[in-house]
């Protein structure tokens, strides 16, 4: 027998996989696991972490949403919600040319943790899919474990390669100019690109 929520779910595995990928989710928290020398077990445990706080957060930026935004109908407040989605995540992708910054100083002490907590920010990507799973009756539970852990493991093993990579010669300068050249854009083609995709099938 075929669950009924199971398309949602794995629409919410897969949107928590995709959204993981852009940069500043992952790099800035491999190259702090390879400037440390941390353990796969350490640098794991450090990825569940700070990617449950970055989830978690997403989800408390949504329950403001909600409190400051009037009653509307469930299609205004999905465009609201993209809307504010599409201009935060503009804020991120501006916010990628301090990654140069943070490579040429290094990472000390606690303040690495806190910069890889301040790149990774609150999940705007979830706001709209909330908005929609509640207009759904699916709840919240459903949605933020799914998206949760397709973000744990899309994002676990983007760290894990990163902190093996950057062992190789000349590879983490490469990759720092690939990014800025090729994917700058990719937080935002990627958000939205999901929840239009949430919003058409579901």
């Amino acid at each position: 027998m075929i669950v009924p929520l199971a398309p949602q779910i794995i629409f919410f595995i897969l949107a928590g996989t995709l959204h993981v990928i852009a940069p500043d989710h992952w790099l800035p928290a491999s190259v702090l696991a390879w400037q440390r020398g941390w353990s796969v077990l350490k640098t794991i445990w450090f990825c569940i972490g700070i990617f449950f706080a970055h989830v978690l957060s997403g989800y408390l930026f949504y329950w403001v949403f909600q409190k400051c935004i009037p009653s509307q109908n469930s299609a205004q407040l999905f465009l609201l919600a993209l809307f504010l989605m599409f201009a935060w995540i503009v804020l991120r992708v501006l916010r990628l040319v301090k990654l140069r910054e943070v490579f040429q100083l290094g990472y000390q002490g606690i303040r690495g943790s806190f910069t890889v907590l301040f790149f990774l920010g609150p999940c705007e990507v979830m706001i709209p899919m909330f908005v929609k799973a509640k207009s759904l009756g699916m709840g919240y539970a459903v949605p933020f474990t799914a998206f949760l852990l397709g973000t744990w493991i899309a994002g676990i093993f983007l760290v894990l390669l990163g902190r093996f990579l950057w062992d190789r010669p000349l590879v983490l300068p490469w990759g720092i100019n690939w990014i800025y050249r090729r994917i700058m854009a990719f937080p935002l083609v990627a958000g939205v690109t999901v929840n239009v995709l949430f919003l058409y099938f579901f």
